[in-house]
């Protein structure tokens, strides 16, 4: 289940999730460019893929469950 991830955060759902990180990224984003050739090249993918990441440590504590489930 990636619910957590296939939508991008708004600060409703997360208090301060704006200010905390600046570029917000979700799986829908990364499907919808995919599908309008937004990309070019896969490292390109690969950096979105890697933004997910990032956010999601960044604003949770690294020991949180979903900072965990991202990292398998």
């Amino acid at each position: 289940d990636c619910e957590y991830i296939a939508h991008t955060t708004v600060d409703t759902d997360a208090s301060g999730y704006s200010r905390i990180v600046p570029i917000p990224m979700c799986l829908t984003t990364i499907r919808e460019r995919a599908a309008h050739n937004f990309y070019r090249q896969l490292p390109a993918v690969l950096n979105d893929i890697r933004l997910i990441y990032y956010n999601c440590t960044t604003y949770n504590d690294a020991n949180s469950l979903l900072s965990q489930r991202v990292s398998s």
